[in-house]
């Protein structure tokens, strides 16, 4: 949905807001946004709605839509500057779930809790344990655009939140290409 608060979104985007801080925008989008970081895509009602998100909120949460055959993901911006912990991104999961995740995150790193790569931690997905992973920097110009542009650089660290699959089957251990190719791991490895 645009309406006139975004005129200077490019046109085509699918853009929207559900009353929060979350931006739904395509994987071409994304790219645009990380190959020209001075796009006016981050100028305006963007920026400034992002900006907000992170003051009021402690965070912002980005939404990239499934194209083609590549999965939708989600990632926070300002977790780091906000409460000195890593921002985190979640790969596969529909919007809602992905936000609520991301969401769960950032209160519980606002609180004090601290999130070990290789551990497990329940209370993110309705009976199932998530696993937190480091991202390579690698990967960053791909998928993490708004750190880019809010850190000025790639001088932040970032935690991939992995989840298993209904039969507790993680990512790394599933014969499903498809279940891999959904969640792929940005680890390096």
């Amino acid at each position: 949905m645009q309406n006139d608060d975004h005129a200077d979104a490019p046109s085509g985007a699918r853009f929207g807001l559900d009353g929060s801080n979350v931006f739904l925008l395509t994987v071409s989008e994304t790219h645009r946004i990380i190959d020209r970081p001075s796009d006016r895509v981050i100028h305006g009602a963007w920026r400034k709605k992002a900006l907000e998100g992170i003051e009021s909120y402690g965070c912002h949460v980005i939404h990239v839509l499934e194209e083609r055959d590549e999965p939708p993901f989600s990632y926070s911006v300002g977790v780091q500057k906000t409460s000195a912990s890593p921002e985190v991104i979640v790969i596969g999961l529909k919007r809602p779930i992905a936000h609520f995740v991301i969401n769960e995150y950032n209160q519980r790193v606002r609180a004090g809790e601290r999130f070990v790569p290789g551990a497990q931690y329940m209370g993110f997905l309705e009976g199932f344990p998530v696993q937190f992973e480091r991202v390579s920097k690698k990967y960053f110009d791909e998928y993490l655009g708004w750190n880019k542009w809010l850190y000025r650089g790639s001088d932040f660290d970032v935690l991939q939140i992995v989840y298993p699959d209904t039969d507790d089957i993680w990512p790394w251990d599933s014969l499903s290409t498809w279940f891999r190719r959904r969640q792929p791991i940005l680890n390096g490895l």
